[in-house]
């Protein structure tokens, strides 16, 4: 399995970090689309990726619920058919919750940062610190680090667990009618026009997709308890299908398993 260091912390907004990340990434920012229902497994998380264009990524990563960088092991695979996988899978395994997001991809070195705005719970940003063969998981640790320290991130924006934890958390205290210590800010709209002009250059999502953006995400991240066979029938969120152009990137091992 490949192994990462990753690290995921709130933050105020996308636009207010993405300048930081951009001056010192490696090339523009890219703008991605991803709908991920997540599957009940008795060993680590498994996930269906599935993005604007059709194509889809099965993911099987294990990584420790902890605030601060952690090791992530995983392995991903190309899946030709999606729709068909996850009902299948859906039916073996039973659902575990489903996340959309909207993800600004940079690459810095060897460390893949995400700027996502997540359906149902806000902005957040995410570092992913890609480990050599037989590498220490400290010194992953170490680069994770300085580039918080680099982005003006504080230890105390860190969070712990998966997006679908957070929003099982989040349902839970909203059933309660009282709020959980991972509990998310709500989710904001997408950027303006004109946010996204003032970074034009640095996001390779075409005009189409940032329409798509502006006219906002449905809200398709479900608690387990509210999947049936309904969710099953409708496979992909509107949103991702009119953002043809949301993604690019290679399929094998192009991302790691943040979620």
């Amino acid at each position: 399995m490949a192994r990462n260091v990753e690290i995921k912390a709130r933050i105020d907004s996308i636009e207010a970090l993405l300048p930081l990340a951009i001056a010192r990434a490696d090339g523009p920012a890219e703008a991605i689309a991803q709908d991920d229902t997540f599957f009940r497994c008795a060993i680590g998380r498994l996930k269906l990726r599935v993005f604007a264009d059709g194509r889809g990524e099965l993911i099987a990563y294990e990584r420790p619920d902890a605030a601060g960088p952690k090791t992530s092991d995983y392995a991903i695979t190309p899946v030709a058919d999606p729709d068909a996988l996850r009902a299948t899978l859906a039916r073996a395994l039973g659902l575990g919750g489903r996340v959309v997001k909207q993800r600004n991809l940079l690459q810095v070195g060897r460390t893949r940062v995400h700027l996502d705005r997540v359906a149902g719970l806000g902005d957040f940003m995410e570092l992913e610190v890609v480990l050599r063969e037989g590498e220490r998981a400290d010194d992953g640790v170490a680069v994770a680090h300085d580039l918080l320290r680099q982005l003006q991130v504080a230890p105390s924006q860190l969070v712990s667990g998966a997006y679908v934890d957070l929003l099982r958390l989040k349902a839970e205290g909203d059933a309660k009618g009282t709020p959980s210590d991972c509990r998310a800010q709500p989710a904001k709209k997408p950027a303006s026009n004109e946010a996204l002009n003032a970074f034009a250059s640095a996001n390779t999502c075409s005009a189409q997709a940032r329409a798509a953006s502006s006219s906002g995400v449905r809200h398709c991240a479900l608690a387990p308890n509210s999947i049936n066979a309904s969710t099953l029938a409708e496979p992909l969120c509107p949103a991702l299908r009119s953002c043809a152009h949301a993604t690019t990137r290679p399929m094998v091992a192009s991302s790691g398993p943040s979620a």
